[in-house]
């Protein structure tokens, strides 16, 4: 990875530390994984699905972290129904607040910043025919980070109405199995945790290099 600037080398050594202090904190001190767990649980039965989807609507405006985890740790906390419901209406806000910042607040940053970045270039290029399929898939299969696709959705032309939409139908396979998978295997949510950040570094720095070249190669 020769190529790759100080700036990007920086973002995957951050990457590495928070995932070595994750995976380190849930394997030596999983009790405070737990702790959470228990003040979700009891916290009421609408006091602590809101308090969870407000920490997803956060992390969305604000990393990059992928949706997946919520998913599954909402359906071992509150059961899978309500966890599916909460995962669900939590992301959905979160990308359409995404979307009003990127349209009425950050529409120049993102443009000037993703000028060139393949996934940017290919939604504008679709944004008069198929935008709502190409947001569609984007859900559905999540190669992009979650919170990406709503910004940079907001400075097209789409209507707010049409990108929730495809992001409910979009979303709703992957939280609705996550969410039952994870009452499922309840008593391994520590190891399926740890495999979750694992996972998610390596497609993180995955995506940083792809995308660096990409702008080397211009295209």
């Amino acid at each position: 990875m020769s190529y790759l600037e100080r700036g990007d080398k920086i973002k995957i050594a951050l990457i590495l530390l928070v995932l070595i202090v994750a995976v380190f904190i849930l394997i030596k001190a999983p009790n405070l994984y737990l702790k959470a767990e228990s003040f979700l649980k009891e916290s009421g039965d609408i006091r602590g699905p809101l308090i969870f989807a407000l920490v997803i609507i956060i992390l969305i405006l604000i990393t990059p972290f992928p949706l997946s985890p919520f998913a599954f740790i909402g359906g071992i906390v509150f059961g899978p129904t309500i966890g599916f419901i909460t995962t669900m209406l939590a992301a959905t806000l979160g990308a359409c607040l995404a979307f009003i910042i990127g349209r009425y607040i950050l529409s120049r940053f993102i443009s000037r910043k993703f000028n060139k970045h393949p996934v940017y270039r290919k939604m504008l290029e679709e944004e008069h025919k198929h935008i709502l399929k190409f947001i569609l898939f984007n859900r559905l299969l999540p190669k992009n980070p979650f919170e990406y696709i709503s910004y940079m959705a907001g400075t097209t032309t789409m209507e707010i109405t049409k990108f929730a939409i495809a992001t409910i139908i979009g979303i709703m396979p992957l939280v609705f199995i996550l969410s039952f998978f994870g009452k499922t295997i309840e008593n391994y949510r520590i190891f399926a945790l740890i495999l979750f950040c694992i996972l998610f570094s390596i497609y993180w720095i995955y995506k940083i290099a792809k995308s660096k070249r990409y702008y080397l190669k211009g295209y």
